[in-house]
C-alpha cells in the first residue's frame, strides 16, 4: 500500500482509485491542464498593499511586495524617494542578497523617511506599488520625569 501513497502524493492533481492494491492502480487526470502553458496577456501584477509605516529611530521595518509571477516578471526593483519626492534612488534589485519581494531596514534613521516604490517589470511594461515611511524621533524624556519636572515647577513658583 505504501507504493500507492507515494504515487498519489507525487500526482496530487490525479484522481486515484486503489481497488485491490497497487497492481490495480488507476490514475485519471487531464493532461491538457498539466501541460497547458500559462500565457501572459498583460502587465505584471502586484497583489495587495504594502502598507504605510510610522517608526521610531532605530526600529526595524519590512516592506513586502507581493508580485504575481504568472506574467513572466523579468525584474523587481526597489526605489526610495525622500519626503519631498525630489529624487528617486535605486536601492535594491533582484541581484542584491535576500528576498527581492522584501525590502528590510534594520535600523530606521531620519534619512529613511519618504516613499518606497516596488516596481515589477516584464516585456509589456511595469507595475508599481508605493508605501510611505514616517520616522519619529525617539523621545529620551520619560513621562515620569516630565511629571516630576512639572511638579517641581509648580511647587517652586508658589
Amino acid at each position: 500500500m505504501t507504493c500507492c501513497l507515494k504515487v498519489a502524493w507525487l500526482l496530487a492533481a490525479a484522481i486515484v482509485s486503489t481497488v485491490g492494491g497497487c497492481k490495480n492502480l488507476k490514475l485519471k487526470f487531464d493532461v491538457r491542464k498539466i501541460m497547458e502553458p500559462k500565457t501572459c496577456t498583460g502587465l505584471p501584477r502586484i497583489d495587495g498593499d504594502m502598507g504605510n509605516f510610522t517608526a521610531q529611530l532605530g526600529e526595524k521595518v519590512l516592506f513586502h511586495c507581493q508580485v504575481d509571477h504568472s506574467c513572466m516578471v523579468s525584474s523587481i526593483k526597489w526605489f526610495h524617494g525622500p519626503p519631498d519626492n525630489s529624487t528617486m534612488t535605486l536601492i535594491k534589485t533582484a541581484k542584491d542578497p535576500g528576498d527581492p519581494h522584501v525590502h528590510k531596514i534594520r535600523s530606521v534613521g531620519a534619512e529613511d523617511a519618504g516613499s518606497y516604490h516596488c516596481i515589477a517589470e516584464n516585456v509589456l511594461g511595469q507595475a508599481e506599488m508605493v508605501a510611505f515611511l514616517q520616522v519619529n524621533a525617539a523621545s529620551s524624556t520619560s513621562p515620569a520625569l516630565l511629571l516630576m519636572l512639572l511638579l517641581l515647577l509648580l511647587t517652586s513658583s508658589t
